[in-house]
């Protein structure tokens, strides 16, 4: 018997030598792969971690951050409001001096919401007393309460908004140096008032449809 590569002479069932070293290398390129492969798999792991901590990391960060900003400005807030109650004047004007847009827009959100809160259940109401009996059947369904007040909040926080530009353009007029947000933190402080004397008029719509709707005319 005869090896077919060297033609070294073999015994019966004996494996040549360089049959060997190709086994043996090519078990080491297999081991050498599997390892390669292995290492791979650990690196887009690690890489995968990597990101997904780094993720977590941005998420946290900006979670705080955010965190922080509304604590910041629901403190701020809260001190402008108690000042603006104890001292109209003095108040507003601390108010408008900081020129925080973003504590007017919340007063107006607080009060344009409210607003539409009261508009859907004075037209509920009011269709109560007109329709006496036929209320049940031609009664203002949820969804169509929940229109009105997103209609009713959304025409309100515009209004304001408009007054607020309508305010800086004859001021501009008369030559004073007001931008939006002056005008926005000028027409907003009102939503101190207004919005608590809404909430006032929803309660008070619970109790009295009439009591309600003194209340409306004087808010």
């Amino acid at each position: 018997m005869v090896c077919p590569k060297c033609g070294r002479v073999l015994v019966e069932g004996e494996i040549c030598v360089c049959s060997q070293n190709d086994i043996l290398k090519r078990e080491y390129e297999l081991q050498m792969e599997r390892q390669a492969q292995i290492e791979e798999e650990e690196r887009i792991q690690a890489e995968k971690e990597a990101a997904a901590a780094e993720r977590r990391e941005r998420t946290s960060k900006a979670f705080n951050n955010a965190k922080n900003l509304t604590a910041d400005i629901s403190g701020n807030l809260i001190q402008h409001i108690l000042g603006i109650l104890k001292n109209p004047i003095n108040g507003i004007k601390e108010f408008c001096e900081e020129k925080n847009m973003i504590n007017a827009l919340i007063l107006i959100a607080a009060q344009s919401i409210f607003f539409g809160i009261f508009a859907a259940a004075m037209v509920s109401s009011s269709l109560s007393m007109l329709l006496g009996g036929f209320a049940g059947l031609l009664g203002i369904s949820f969804g169509k309460k929940f229109l009105i007040w997103l209609l009713v909040s959304i025409v309100a926080a515009g209004s304001s908004c408009t007054c607020a530009a309508a305010f800086m353009l004859i001021s501009k007029m008369q030559k004073n140096s007001i931008d939006f947000i002056d005008s926005l933190c000028i027409t907003s402080p009102k939503a101190v008032i207004v919005t608590p004397l809404t909430i006032i008029t929803l309660i008070a719509s619970a109790i009295n449809g009439s009591v309600s709707l003194a209340c409306f005319i004087l808010t």
